[in-house]
């Protein structure tokens, strides 16, 4: 794996704001799904022990929540019952291309993590499993988004990497994307312009995920030390 950049830097998703709201059903545009709102941090795995890599066992179908991270309620994880890893990467394509979706205002993070196994519902999450230990996610809008993703290992392990559309033509270029995430200054992250996606040009690189457990080409993946 070439290796572009390695740097202490906080996983965008730690930044979104805290907030406490009760378990609730609520009517979502895309898709009707249990909202399980939660209160406590947005992510915190150092206690963790449970691993969920993201590969599909042969005979076992992966069943998936879909994360979203908003202005108003802060966090919510929606979980469809029925579902199949082809009808939750159709799921995520929707919103992703959806133009006022994923605006980079109200609504300005989506995250697909696995559950478990063993586990059918998230309701049934076993306490020390509330940390995400694998994801694909993104953040910004449909217009410019960053893609990454975090694999865990058997061992405790994890990799976390950015993901890019093309191999990266000059390592020393940079470029800024910014979103609203509720705080006093807008949030803003810095990518090579490669890393830079639409919501049309991110839905492939779900749906291998999220269908075939299958991650981007190791040229396409830059290694971030979070």
């Amino acid at each position: 794996m070439v290796r572009l950049e390695q740097r202490k830097r906080t996983s965008f998703l730690m930044c979104a704001a805290l907030v406490r709201v009760d378990a609730r059903f609520h009517s979502d545009p895309l898709a009707s799904r249990v909202a399980l709102r939660v209160s406590r941090k947005w992510y915190d795995n150092r206690d963790n022990q449970h691993s969920s890599p993201p590969c599909r066992k042969a005979g076992v179908m992966t069943r998936y929540v879909i994360r979203t991270v908003d202005n108003r309620y802060g966090t919510s994880d929606g979980y469809t019952s029925p579902q199949t890893p082809e009808s939750i990467a159709e799921e995520m394509r929707t919103c992703l291309t959806a133009p006022r979706y994923l605006d980079g205002f109200q609504r300005f993070c989506i995250v697909v993590w696995p559950l478990p196994d063993g586990v059918s519902d998230p309701t049934n999450m076993p306490r020390r499993s509330q940390g995400l230990t694998d994801y694909i996610q993104c953040g910004g809008s449909t217009r410019t988004m960053s893609v990454e993703i975090r694999v865990s290992g058997e061992d405790g392990s994890h990799q976390h990497w950015v993901v890019a559309r093309e191999p990266v033509a000059d390592p020393e270029a940079w470029t800024t994307i910014t979103w609203d995430n509720g705080g006093p200054e807008p949030f803003s992250l810095r990518l090579h312009p490669e890393e830079v996606f639409t919501g049309e040009q991110a839905a492939p690189v779900f749906r291998a995920y999220i269908e075939d457990g299958a991650l981007p080409p190791a040229q396409l993946l830059r290694r971030l030390d979070v």
